[in-house]
């Protein structure tokens, strides 16, 4: 579901979920919210999992519009004859299931670029959900836990997501220092769920605790007693002085990575 006001740092940022991706990202561009009346300036995102709308002045009553894919219907790229062209959706409000029509207007032009990239996530997305069991999630809430600076491959402009991103219109980084990730992961699909094994966001394996609360004990050779985690290669055989794995074989990425890779992702055309 579609949440307002739940997408922005409190100094103007953006805040992400732990694993999700920035793709794209625009300065100057108009958001209208028909329903509420909303009419406002900021930074649009085009992240793995939603789009992202985070406005210019945080004492507006739109602070932030957060946007999932599998949420978006309607979306259509206008071209009117007169005035510039502009994007327009309809969405679903979290809480109350109302829908609500968007407007995006970029000033600074792009919008029929990024509309072929928001059109091909968007059906991405969708095509994932109609392949598997997927459920709309219960209303959404805040996570509460701490909010970070994301890492600095969190802004990935050439991501190979199935679709020609169009970098060469979009070529301005997110300003430093205004990107924040939460420990909450996704809850719902996004690009790069397929990597994920069947999980809609990477997890972390918990620390390993023995019984009574103490520390795990170290095994022999001064190895920790190992959890079994498949993502994780195992340790370097003790006395061995290469590590796993052998000569002769080729690493592979672990298929649930925070920061999977799409190159099996089948590329989909673009929108007339």
């Amino acid at each position: 579901m579609s949440m307002f006001n739940n997408a922005h740092h409190e100094s103007g940022g953006v805040v992400l979920f732990n694993g999700e991706l920035i793709l794209l990202f625009c300065e100057n561009v108009n958001i209208h919210v028909i329903e509420r009346n909303h009419n406002e300036t900021g930074k649009l995102y085009l992240t793995t999992h939603r789009m992202i709308f985070t406005n210019r002045s945080m004492s507006s009553g739109l602070k932030s519009l957060s946007i999932p894919f599998y949420t978006l219907h309607d979306l259509t790229l206008e071209q009117p004859i007169f005035g510039a062209n502009y994007i327009k959706g309809k969405s679903t409000e979290a809480g109350n299931n109302s829908k609500f029509t968007f407007k995006l207007k970029f000033t600074s032009g792009g919008a029929t670029e990024y509309g072929q990239a928001l059109l091909n996530a968007a059906k991405s997305v969708r095509n994932y959900q109609q392949s598997t069991a997927f459920q709309p999630p219960p209303a959404y809430s805040n996570p509460a836990g701490q909010y970070y600076q994301a890492p600095p491959n969190v802004y990935q402009p050439a991501y190979n997501c199935g679709f020609a991103l169009p970098n060469d219109i979009f070529n301005q980084p997110p300003p430093a220092g205004f990107i924040y990730t939460s420990e909450a992961p996704p809850p719902y699909p996004g690009l790069n769920t397929h990597e994920m094994q069947k999980s809609a966001y990477p997890t972390q394996p918990p620390p390993q605790q023995s019984a009574g609360g103490q520390p795990p004990q170290m095994g022999f050779g001064g190895f920790q007693q190992p959890g079994f985690h498949p993502q994780n290669p195992p340790p370097a055989y003790p006395g061995s002085q290469n590590g796993y794995p052998s000569s002769g074989q080729n690493s592979q990425q672990p298929t649930n990575s925070m920061y999977p890779n799409l190159n099996n992702l089948a590329p989909s055309a673009p929108p007339l």
